[in-house]
Order: structure tokens, then C-alpha cells, then sequence
């Protein structure tokens, strides 16, 4: 069993559908770029809350202290996700807020200076790292993390760029988590959720809760069905599930669908879907999504808080990675949603739709 479903088991509606400040747990903090970029009234902010004690409690409160209003300026600011910002083409200086996986380097552990190979989720022509000194690693954890090659959250400055490779220097790397005071409340429910949280499922969505009293379906039933629909047909049977009306396509359109009545977590919200019909009737790839998987990024750029990636077949995990890496940053978190062919099924069977 793959860990999606190890957490669409393990966890419930309740707890995906929440939305708890999404924190990076402090690991490599590098001060003096930070104060550099962000200016002096962040500095004065900051002194003025931070704790003057000198022992490692207070200096730890402050390095927590640092990462929110880190974050919380990103988002302030509208900073760009990695994958956005490599999309829409980088620039030197430019601010990027992302959670991404990265290759080990087990130079990490001797020597001052060192660099980690960003796994970029969808095909990109050019190499992206990021770059630091090690002396500003302040936790072991993150120190055999960065040398091992695993998921981390962080705020980096594009400083290079070239015709082969793009380097970021930066200013916080650590794990995404939940641990933080502002989730008070949800801390003991979140506290494995770190990398999956903002997954939803088409279950948790309430207008199309029915599925989940369907029995799954195996091939036999739902392949031969999703063979021959047409993403039009999808689309129609969605938005009548939904009570929306339709568009017409056109080259330009950022969804094939967008619609204001969906419902998450009790609460109204709204949701952009990129559908995907027949014509490949295979596992989706991000190859099968444009170039540099820009209907993602432009799906990416529909103002709704649900994004959802339907398909006729199976989706693959590189585009599960590709649309979390543009639906969910630290500072701007964002839901998502994949709609297989075999959920497809089961949600037009399960509202009368077959």
C-alpha cells in the first residue's frame, strides 16, 4: 500500500479538510541574508519581540520566531513557488517559497560550503539547487536530511542563473510540519500529516460525498467505460452534479471548469478542474500536460481553493507532484484533488450519472 492511500486510510474528512498554518521547522536559518533581503522594519520587528535571554530556549523561540514572520511576509508579498516562478522564467534576486525534494550530498557533513539538486517535478531543461554554508544548519536532523536527500520546506533568493543550471541561496530549509502554536487545536490530529496535508480526496468534497458508499469497482467495470466518454461528457455530468452550468472551450482558459459550489470542511469554496479524456488512454504523465506541465501551472493560476486534475485512466505520481508542488506552498497553501478514472466512475455511478 503507497503512502496516499496509507493516509487517505489512516486519516479522515475532518482532518483534510482543515486548514492549520503550514509551518517549515527551522533547520538552516541564515540571519544575515534574511535581515539583508527583508529590511529594516523586519529587523525592528523582530527585536522587539523576541526573547533577550541568552540560553538556548530563547535562542530557539527566536529562530521560531524568525520563521514565522518569514513566512508570513511571503505571503504578504505573493511570493512564487519554485515551480511557478522556473515557469513564468526566473530572476536573479527573485524570492521563491516551496516545499521541494531534494538530492542527498554527503558533503553536508565536511565541508564549509555545499550544494543539494532539486528534484524538479515535471520535465525542465535546466539543473536547479540550492546552495549554503553549512555553518548556518543549526539541527542535526536537518544536517542528515540534506545528506541523505529527502522533502524540506524553504525560502531561498535566485542568486545565479545560466544556461544549464539555476541556484538558490537559502535564507530557511526545514521539514514541513504542523507543530506550531497557531495549531493548537489540530497539533495531536496533524501531527503525521507534514507532506500529505492539502490532499483531498472526492470523497471529502461534500457534493460528491455519495462516492465514498460505493464499492470500489474493478477494470473490468469502470475501464471499458472511461475508454469511450468524452471529456466533454465529464465535464456536462460534473457540472450537473455540481448544479453548474458550462462553458465553451477556448486555447486560452486557464480550467476547463471552475465552480463556486463546493464545500469543504462545512465550509463553501471554490474549485478549478483540468479534465483529461480518452484521446491517451493510459496513465497520465506530466508529458501528457504541455510543455513544462503548463496546464497545471496555468490551472495553478485559476483564483479557486481547490484544484483538482481529473483523468479517464490512472495519474501517475510525477503529476501528484507536479500539482502539489503548485497547489501547496508554506506561506499560501492551497487544496488539491486527483480524480482517476476509476473515482470518475465511481462518482457518476454514485449521483445517477451512468
Amino acid at each position: 500500500m503507497d503512502e496516499r492511500q496509507i493516509f487517505r486510510d489512516s486519516s479522515t474528512t475532518e482532518i483534510r479538510t482543515c486548514s492549520p498554518f503550514h509551518y517549515i521547522d527551522p533547520g538552516l536559518i541564515n540571519q544575515r541574508k534574511i535581515f539583508s533581503i527583508f529590511g529594516a522594519t523586519f529587523l525592528e520587528v523582530y527585536d522587539k519581540n523576541r526573547s533577550t535571554g541568552t540560553d538556548h530556549l530563547s535562542a530557539l523561540k527566536n529562530d521560531h520566531l524568525l520563521v514565522s514572520m518569514c513566512i508570513d511576509l511571503c505571503k504578504n508579498l505573493a511570493v512564487k513557488s519554485l515551480s511557478k516562478a522556473i515557469i513564468e522564467g526566473p530572476g536573479i534576486g527573485q524570492l521563491v517559497c516551496s516545499t521541494e525534494q531534494l538530492h542527498g550530498n554527503e558533503n553536508v557533513w565536511s565541508e564549509d560550503r555545499c550544494r543539494n539538486k532539486i528534484v524538479v517535478p515535471f520535465d525542465y531543461t535546466k539543473d536547479v539547487y540550492i546552495e549554503y554554508s553549512t555553518e548556518h544548519i543549526f539541527s542535526s536532523t536537518t544536517k542528515s536530511e540534506l545528506s541523505e536527500g529527502t522533502t524540506n520546506s524553504l525560502i531561498g533568493e535566485i542568486r545565479n542563473i545560466d544556461d544549464k543550471k539555476i541556484v538558490i541561496h537559502p535564507l530557511i530549509i526545514g521539514a514541513p510540519t504542523y507543530d506550531h502554536p497557531r495549531n493548537n487545536d489540530l497539533i495531536e490530529q496533524l501531527v503525521w500529516s507534514g507532506w500529505d496535508q492539502y490532499e483531498v480526496f472526492p470523497e471529502d468534497i461534500k457534493e460528491f460525498s455519495q462516492i465514498k458508499y460505493l464499492d470500489d469497482t474493478g477494470p473490468s467495470e469502470w475501464v471499458e467505460y472511461m475508454r469511450s466518454l468524452p471529456e466533454q461528457t465529464v465535464k456536462e455530468k460534473i457540472a450537473e452534479i455540481l448544479g453548474d452550468t458550462t462553458k465553451k472551450d477556448w486555447g486560452g482558459e486557464l480550467n476547463d471548469h471552475f465552480s463556486a459550489n463546493l464545500t469543504l470542511g462545512h465550509k463553501r469554496t471554490t474549485g478549478a478542474f483540468l479534465l483529461k479524456g480518452p484521446a491517451r488512454f493510459e496513465e497520465m504523465q506530466p508529458r501528457h500536460l504541455g510543455k513544462n506541465a503548463d496546464q497545471i501551472y496555468r490551472l495553478s493560476n485559476s483564483p479557486a481553493n481547490l484544484l483538482v486534475v481529473q483523468h479517464c485512466h490512472t495519474i501517475g505520481e510525477a503529476v501528484r507532484a507536479t500539482l502539489r508542488a503548485f497547489a501547496v506552498t508554506p506561506h499560501d497553501p492551497r487544496y488539491y484533488c486527483l480524480l482517476d478514472g476509476q473515482d470518475t466512475f465511481r462518482l457518476l455511478k454514485a449521483y445517477g450519472k451512468i
